[in-house]
């Protein structure tokens, strides 16, 4: 299967065989499964069953595509596989996750329309047995016009995007343990066109508690702290290359990442010397004054805290403190 498809469902599987079955009958089962749609599997060296999950589908459905491989890791394999894409548009699937009954009817009515750059969906975000949905509203002129209107998330799968502009502007995902996801999505923004958002819940994103996200050894802690301030180093000098005007949208996203990440520097139990420097990067790079102010209520009075140096260091010094006494 060689020629070019509408839409390539794109799907890294890592120790997956729990959930696997239903994100793929998700997709399969929906009667838009066809010839304009393909889905590709990589296999990154699972030790359970997975693999052969991944086999039966594959006798099954002539538009299921797989390779198998040792383990390299999640940013590798979502290289990979879009270097395998036939789409014209790819969408990430997580493994443990599950799309819609109506998504394709949904996606393919816009994409052969072939005006859009982007789609961006609603979603279901929770457990299996309770969460809530998250809307998605709005057509904009550009990936730009979408991010100046305060649009945007860190979640891959909420988009489908022309594959054309990944590989023409050699974006790629790097390996980090944190970050990986909203540093592709970031590096989009300027070279989107016309997009669109979907407000249905076309996916439905269930919480594992065993998933790499949610790993709690100190050694993953520390990996993901280190991964994330890398991303933010990276991404804030790659963005002096735009207009100031470009910058100021830009920064937008870039400062809602660093929020999340301010927020885990103070709530994790990390020791004071990392803290603070932590801090110093983050000064050195320029994340300090926080400009523009964020859009949210608690990330505007958190950020006017941070951006005095003083109260900065001084919360640092207070928030070890507290800790120290909880252990007590």
């Amino acid at each position: 299967m060689n020629q070019e498809v509408l839409l390539s469902i794109l799907i890294p599987v890592y120790n997956a065989e729990k959930f696997l079955r239903r994100c793929l009958d998700s997709i399969v089962g929906q009667s838009f499964f066809r010839e304009d749609v393909e889905i590709v599997v990589i296999n990154d060296g699972s030790k359970d069953n997975s693999l052969r999950i991944i086999q039966s589908y594959n006798e099954r459905f002539h538009n299921i595509r797989y390779y198998s491989r040792e383990n390299k890791g999640i940013g590798l394999t979502r290289n990979e596989l879009i270097a395998n894409a036939h789409g014209t548009y790819f969408w990430f699937v997580d493994a443990d996750d599950f799309v819609a009954d109506n998504s394709l009817e949904l996606l393919l009515q816009l994409l052969k329309k072939d005006e859009y750059d982007m789609l961006m969906m609603g979603y279901y975000w929770g457990t299996e047995t309770s969460g809530r949905i998250i809307p998605c509203i709005g057509d904009f002129n550009s990936g730009l016009d979408m991010t100046a209107h305060d649009v945007y998330n860190n979640s891959l799968w909420t988009r489908v995007y022309r594959t054309s502009i990944i590989r023409e502007h050699d974006i790629r995902f790097n390996s980090y343990q944190m970050g990986e996801d909203f540093d592709v999505i970031f590096k989009l923004i300027p070279y989107i066109g016309k997009c669109k958002c979907i407000n249905q819940p076309l996916y439905n994103y269930i919480a594992n508690p065993h998933s790499a996200v949610s790993e709690s050894s100190r050694k993953h802690i520390y990996r993901s702290s280190d991964d994330s301030l890398l991303c933010l180093e990276d991404n804030f000098t790659w963005l002096r290359q735009f207009n100031p005007d470009v910058q100021r949208v830009l920064k937008k996203p870039l400062i809602f990442f660093l929020m999340g990440y301010l927020f885990s520097i103070y709530v994790v139990p990390f020791t004071l010397r990392y803290k603070l420097d932590v801090m110093t990067k983050l000064e050195a790079m320029g994340a300090f004054p926080i400009h523009p102010l964020p859009v949210n209520k608690r990330h505007r009075i958190f950020s006017r805290i941070v951006n005095i140096k003083f109260f900065r260091i001084m919360s640092i010094y207070i928030d070890v403190f507290v800790l120290w006494l909880k252990k007590r």
